[in-house]
């Protein structure tokens, strides 16, 4: 049967390459105003380059594709961890908490998710585009190799948005109005998150008539955040570039960057995808030149040979490409370019540049309608189904696209026809895949552990989790399935489950347990092992997984005392002087106040309830307990007024208020300390005033890397 959709090699690797310098031209422009909360007003680069800007997401594609050379087609997302472990030395933002997670023995999704105050970030969508370049025309496959991607590091917003970009690439080999492109990017992610919403908010500008500015404003207006990374808002501002663009490359990125936040990563996007549409021959002389042809790497590369030129990286992609498209991309032939054949199956876009703002809906391509599929898939007639039962790891067999989109026997004219962009099933069980749902194959058992909304086990409160072992063998299971948790634990199992059990052939088991640690009788660590032992009646040697879960932090707190502006920060309170547990003080409003314990289930310590919601100040003790001796990072961040004792001696004091962002690198909020071994006792004086408060305590290496065994998980 011939294939739906083809695509001259030619014509691949021609995108393929004004991808990459797409992306290498958006990084460089967009690098320099990177942060910058209002517009800027940038029409080419400032300054005018020697060679291309080096960016994290320039390095995060090689290093993946040196992994996809090593391993090919099959790959997961434990060899991306172990690349970027082996090549990738960042630590900003989410891919420091990813690695701490890592450390701690989480693995993805919870690594991506668990105590990253950044998991809704650029970072996963930063490197999207690679699956796009390597999966043409299939956006249902590309939008999944970008899920299990960006879950290393990234939850929710974060994923969604690698999805969304991933997919919309895809399709751009084939299909170039830019609203048709918007539509399938939506039917791969849910229809009401924040991405999402962003990018209605900019088609609905659009489609008004209004200019760019206008569309930003709505963007901000719809899903706004103070953090510049924002996935959500970026995209938006990504969404302006594709549409907003006149279908002229200059504008498209200008636009798009001049959005400001994140602009390291939406110029790379937005060049990366316009890079796609024209093809490297069609892209301007005039951003080509500039950039040179020498591969720039980050400061965080290393230990990897670097490629002798993006050419060189362009040819690799598509080598690598030729080879997922035959696994995974049936319906697309890459041809060898003939005087019958066409050089591209899509129309190019014209490249005449064009001023000003958008002045109608026919400036965006919004005339044109979109694939019919994308129109049903996105009705609200017709919302996607979603499922309710937790879905294990996508495998490399669920990654292929449905069999039946290929539509007939001879090859389709009409590539909006060839397939259905806009199907999403396959994506649809990423959708709803639980943030800490871990996995583990012993044997034909597949067992999954659900841990729900929160993953840590903390002294106050059970702990419930949800276990299903499925028996992928031909061979019924009978025998006991045990639970076992640290000494100390208690574990309430349902009535009867540990007598005999019976999993018939391609069954599941399903129940639910919980944990209680009662204080004094159990010890909570950092991380935590709990094992699942299957014991077949037979006789036959038992199998058994473990899994990880981290302990939540311990706290004493007291408050709240009065604040009237700066007064509250600068005034000594009782617990600066008699800070011992046992004491009680006079609270703001004359009433007597207590220390008493406090758990909290990530770094991000959610403090509203303590102030009610109003200024005031309070104060936090903690146990932090280190197995050795070592000069650290102390950062107490925060978005208002903070003090810090640490065993006695004050080492911050700083009021400021400036947006939240609770990272060890570059923050105002830290101070070289020395950590004695053992028990490290630290006393935090927190302020607020207007508007909510927000902390963190963070301990990390003089480079900024969080350390993974230095916790508070003991009273």
């Amino acid at each position: 049967m011939p294939a739906a959709l083809t695509l001259t090699k030619k014509a691949y690797f021609d995108k393929v390459k004004g991808a990459w310098w797409g992306k290498c031209a958006g990084v460089t422009l967009g690098i320099v105003v990177r942060g910058r909360t209002v517009p800027s007003n940038l029409r080419y680069y400032n300054p005018i380059p020697a060679q291309h800007a080096a960016g994290v997401g320039l390095d995060f594609s090689v290093v993946w594709l040196d992994t996809l050379e090593k391993v090919g087609t099959g790959v997961t997302d434990a060899d991306l961890m172990k690349a970027w472990q082996s090549h990738l030395d960042y630590w900003q933002d989410e891919f420091g908490y990813a690695q701490w997670n890592w450390a701690r023995g989480l693995e993805p999704p919870a690594s991506g998710t668990y105590s990253n105050w950044f998991h809704n970030s650029t970072g996963g969508a930063l490197r999207a585009d690679i699956w796009a370049l390597l999966l043409p025309g299939a956006p249902q496959v590309a939008a999944a190799f970008a899920a299990r991607d960006a879950r290393i590091d990234h939850g929710m917003e974060g994923v969604w948005a690698a999805m969304f970009l991933a997919a919309l690439g895809s399709a751009a080999f084939f299909l170039t109005e830019p609203r048709a492109l918007c539509v399938i990017g939506l039917a791969m992610i849910p229809r009401h998150c924040r991405v999402a919403r962003a990018v209605k908010a900019v088609l609905d500008a659009a489609f008004r008539a209004q200019g760019w500015l206008a569309a930003r404003e709505a963007v901000l207006k719809e899903v706004g955040d103070p953090n510049f990374s924002d996935a959500a808002q970026n995209i938006g501002f990504f969404t302006i570039g594709l549409l907003y663009g006149f279908q002229d490359f200059e504008t498209a990125l200008c636009n798009a960057v001049n959005c400001g936040y994140d602009t390291e990563f939406v110029g790379g996007a937005i060049g990366a995808v316009k890079g796609i549409l024209y093809g490297y021959d069609q892209l301007p002389e005039l951003w080509k030149q500039p950039l040179g042809e020498m591969f720039i790497p980050g400061p965080g590369l290393r230990q990897l040979p670097v490629p002798s030129s993006l050419h060189d990286i362009a040819e690799r992609l598509a080598t690598v490409g030729t080879r997922f498209i035959e696994t995974y991309v049936p319906h697309l032939a890459l041809i060898e370019e003939t005087a019958e054949s066409p050089t591209d199956s899509s129309p190019v876009p014209s490249d005449a540049a064009s001023e000003g703002q958008a002045s109608s809906a026919a400036d965006v391509g919004l005339n044109e309608q979109p694939p019919q599929e994308a129109v049903v898939e996105l009705s609200e007639e017709n919302p996607p189904s979603s499922s309710s039962e937790p879905t294990p790891t996508v495998k490399e067999t669920d990654l292929s696209p449905d069999p039946s989109t290929p539509r007939s026997a001879t090859a389709v004219t009409d590539v909006t026809q060839a397939i259905a962009w806009a199907d999403n099933r396959l994506v649809k069980p990423l959708l709803v895949y639980p943030p800490y749902l871990m996995e583990r194959r012993v044997g034909p058992y597949l067992l999954l552990l659900d841990a729900g909304e929160v993953l840590a086990v903390s002294h106050l409160q059970p702990k419930s989790f949800q276990l299903a072992i499925a028996n992928q063998s031909q061979e019924p299971f009978t025998g006991k399935v045990q639970v076992m948790a640290p000494s100390g634990w208690q574990i309430i199992m349902p009535p009867g489950f540990g007598s005999r059990q019976v999993i018939a052939p391609q069954g599941r088991l399903q129940t639910t347990f919980t944990l209680a640690v009662p204080s004094g009788q159990g010890v909570i660590e950092i991380v935590n092992p709990l094992t699942i032992a299957l014991l077949p009646e037979s006789g036959e040697a038992s199998l058994s997984a473990q899994f990880l879960v981290p302990g939540a932090s311990c706290w004493w707190v007291v408050g709240t005392f009065e604040n009237s502006e700066t007064e509250g920060f600068d005034r000594v309170y009782a617990p600066e002087s008699r800070p011992e547990l046992y004491e009680t003080y006079t609270g703001r409003l004359g009433q007597i106040v207590r220390w008493e314990r406090r758990s909290f289930p990530e770094l991000v310590l959610d403090l509203e309830p303590l102030f009610h919601g109003s200024p005031g100040v309070c104060y936090g003790q903690t146990t932090v307990y280190v197995p050795s001796e070592r000069p650290a990072r102390l950062v107490a961040a925060t978005n208002s007024g903070v003090k810090v004792w640490l065993n006695g001696q004050r080492v911050l004091a700083r009021f400021e208020r400036r947006p939240f962002r609770p990272t060890p690198i570059g923050s105002v909020w830290g101070v070289d300390v020395l950590l004695r071994q053992g028990p490290n006792r630290v006393l935090v004086k927190w302020v607020r005033g207007k508007d909510p408060f927000a902390f963190a305590l963070l301990f990390a290496d003089q480079e900024g890397r969080l350390m993974p065994d230095v916790g508070n998980t003991k009273w």
